[in-house]
């Protein structure tokens, strides 16, 4: 992950090649382990959106 206190970039090597996600703007660490990561544009719509975990994702119902 890099970025300059503004605007991040992260990159994560997968089995088949990686995964690049940019303009990430806001990011969050959960109390049960899960990293949240997000990027907004000037309007505060969501452009981006990224989820890490070691447990699944619950999917909404």
């Amino acid at each position: 992950m890099t970025g300059n206190g503004l605007i991040y970039q992260i990159g994560l090597k997968l089995e088949d090649g990686w995964l690049y996600s940019e303009s990430l703007t806001d990011w969050e660490l959960t109390g049960n382990g899960k990293l949240l990561l997000g990027g907004h544009d000037q309007e505060g719509n969501v452009n981006i959106a990224l989820g890490l975990s070691f447990q699944p994702f619950e999917c909404g119902k």
